[in-house]
């Protein structure tokens, strides 16, 4: 009996790492290597997403390079942040495992802890975004089978913005209630051009026309003003 069981934990086990160790990414399709448009005006590019692996996947797009800068507002501010943020830990916990007096140790410990509980407000708006920008992807599909996705960007001034596109994909495992992330991911290499808009000559002619009609309506009233009034 003891090895009938014995055996049954093995097989049970085995079947867990089989499982566990299942291949799990995200594939990403594109055609393109830059876009461009005006300054000012909304720039956007497709990109498709699928799942090559055997593991059904939740995925999404990101961006890296100075197209962060060039997203929608709210969403550049945070993610530059939450870059700047990682880079103080980082440097922190450097810090924090060397030789340190105990003043030095306990301010750098709330230092890191300040930093984290900034960072956790971060990350829970940033997955707040990218799952409602994501997409449920079945294992076993190929690049035929891609979703294509828009991304665009937001480019205030003229010049060109380097930079890479990454399809990520979350945990299949309770994206709601976890909204974390697995690093997993595939990039392509993107370059954004915004150009200087075009001048609008005809809308420029039509005020300079009606600032001239004004300014002569203007003096002629002056002068039958003065005759009036001699």
């Amino acid at each position: 009996m003891r090895s009938i069981l014995v055996i049954l934990v093995v097989v049970l086990a085995l079947l867990c790492v089989e499982v566990v160790s299942g291949d799990v990414g995200v594939g990403l399709w594109w055609d393109l290597s830059e876009i461009e448009g005006k300054a000012g005006d909304k720039i956007c590019g497709q990109f498709g997403l699928y799942n090559p692996f055997d593991t059904d996947i939740i995925a999404y797009l990101d961006v890296s390079g100075e197209l962060i800068d060039i997203l929608e507002k709210g969403l550049s501010e945070k993610k530059r942040k939450h870059e700047t943020i990682l880079d103080q830990l980082s440097e922190l916990r450097d810090k924090y495992r060397g030789e340190l007096s105990e003043e030095e140790e306990l301010e750098t410990i709330e230092e890191i802890r300040k930093l984290e509980s900034e960072q956790k407000v971060l990350e829970d708006y940033l997955n707040k975004i990218y799952e409602e920008q994501s997409v449920y992807i079945k294992a076993g599909t190929s690049s035929k089978d891609r979703i294509m996705k828009e991304i665009c960007f937001y480019p205030t001034k003229r010049g060109i913005y380097d930079g890479e596109v990454i399809a990520k994909n979350f945990k299949t495992s309770g994206v709601a209630s976890t909204g974390s992330s697995v690093s997993l991911g595939v990039s392509a290499s993107l370059k954004v051009i915004a150009l200087r808009k075009d001048i609008n000559y005809r809308m420029i002619a039509i005020i300079v026309g009606i600032v001239v009609v004004l300014i002569v309506l203007g003096i002629w009233i002056k002068k039958k003003r003065n005759k009036t009034s001699m």
